[in-house]
């Protein structure tokens, strides 16, 4: 699964969640609460990744919150960059040394990984949400709003 950038996946046949064992650590204990929010019924992605964030952000597990906190700022700062690239640089700057060796790690994990597969598999995980009445892989960045609802309510 590496070299198709799948994270996790859930099979609605079989109700079964899995992720990618050979991710690196800080995003295993998200995606496993992304892929168990598809098994309690939230099929959109960006829900999904939501009810992954309630699932993770207060729990008792440190790995599962830090992933899930980790996931989140990476997630604010992707939806922020086009807006404004030097606050994105300003807060990754600010980063702490673990978590800046976290990134770096994702960050070479990724391009060791990237590829043709990881392009067809991209193509097709965007036809397959289109097919089933999402926007596509777009879709992930709703989370963002779907935080920032929830946070302002």
């Amino acid at each position: 699964m590496n070299f198709t950038g799948i994270l996790g996946y859930y099979n609605p046949f079989t109700a079964e969640a899995q992720y990618n064992s050979q991710l690196p650590n800080t995003y295993i204990p998200f995606t496993s609460a992304h892929e168990s929010s598809h098994q309690l019924g939230f099929a959109r992605e960006q829900e999904a990744n939501f009810i992954g964030y309630l699932i993770g952000i207060d729990s008792k597990n440190p790995e599962l919150r830090y992933s899930t906190e980790y996931f989140t700022l990476k997630s604010l700062l992707n939806f922020i960059v086009e807006n404004d690239p030097e606050f994105v640089k300003l807060m990754l700057s600010n980063y702490s040394l673990p978590m800046k060796r976290d990134r770096a790690y994702e960050k070479a994990f990724v391009l060791k990984h990237q590829g043709l597969l990881d392009d067809f598999f991209g193509f097709t995980n965007n036809l397959f949400l289109k097919s089933n009445q999402q926007e596509g892989s777009v879709t992930y960045s709703y989370f963002i709003d779907l935080l920032l609802n929830y946070k302002t309510a």
